[in-house]
């Protein structure tokens, strides 16, 4: 996936929704929430499905054993059943097992699975698909150390707009080096995080956005000296020896699990 294609929209939105959602007071699953609402608005997504699945041997369907969506329960149901009903299968899923049966971070859409005639015709969309009122996707799908998978699905509504190379690259890239969410994160530490003192606090996030001291200084109305002192503070406070290392282990999720 080449993530260069993302347009400089995406990166500053991807930054600003790292910054809110890092420091979003609440459990894992109303981070998740708050996270792809976010998401789904910015890139007009009317469904997501996030979770973990594994494989059956010598089956393409996968298995849910956890997931969370905007959808009502009744409707996420028939729409997991919809992807394994064996006398309408999914055009899209064979293809799929194949990735998956590669172990590797894969993100695909529509159009890297199926042709528009394939896919029209089906059975499965038109009695599925249709009916939902879904039709362009992504799906990204993120191998776990466990031997599950991180599925990632966004549907866009009926005869939507296909999803630009560059909204595809940031949905790599989230799957990618967003790892907390693919864990639940302990509360404990979120409060440690939380507890940065407030200059420290808007320091760092100045930091996350990529300013220099001298930038942060001037926003702070602060001396670069002083700044500097802060910066060395977040790093002591973070493990870290730079900041390059501290905008990386945000990016990762190890901020978090420290």
């Amino acid at each position: 996936m080449d993530i260069v294609s993302m347009e400089n929209k995406e990166w500053e939105f991807l930054v600003r929704l790292l910054n809110k959602s890092i420091f979003f007071e609440g459990n894992y699953q109303e981070r998740i929430r708050f996270f792809f609402e976010e998401l789904s608005e910015y890139i007009n997504v009317k469904a997501w499905i996030i979770g973990q699945v594994i494989m059956k041997e010598n089956s393409p369907y996968p298995v849910f054993i956890r997931s969370l969506s905007n959808l009502p329960d009744h409707i996420q149901n028939i729409f997991i059943q919809s992807a394994t009903d064996p006398k309408m299968p999914d055009p899209s899923n064979f293809k799929i097992a194949e990735y998956m049966s590669l172990g590797k971070h894969f993100t695909v859409q529509k159009n890297d699975l199926v042709t528009d005639k394939e896919w029209y015709r089906s059975p499965h969309v038109i009695n599925y698909r249709q009916k939902g009122g879904v039709d362009e996707f992504i799906y990204s799908v993120y191998p776990l150390e466990s031997g599950c998978y991180s599925t990632l699905s966004l549907h866009r509504i009926w005869k939507a707009p296909k999803f630009t190379k560059s909204e595809k690259a940031l949905i790599h890239l989230i799957m990618q080096e967003c790892k907390w969410l693919h864990y639940d994160i302990p509360q404990k530490t979120e409060k440690e995080l939380l507890n940065l003192k407030p200059r420290l606090h808007e320091t760092f996030m100045h930091i996350l956005d990529g300013h220099s001291t001298k930038d942060i200084a001037s926003k702070m109305n602060l001396s670069e000296y002083t700044v500097k002192d802060y910066t060395k503070e977040l790093l002591l406070h973070f493990q870290v020896e730079s900041r390059t290392k501290l905008i990386s282990n945000f990016w990762t999720g190890k901020i978090l699990k420290k």
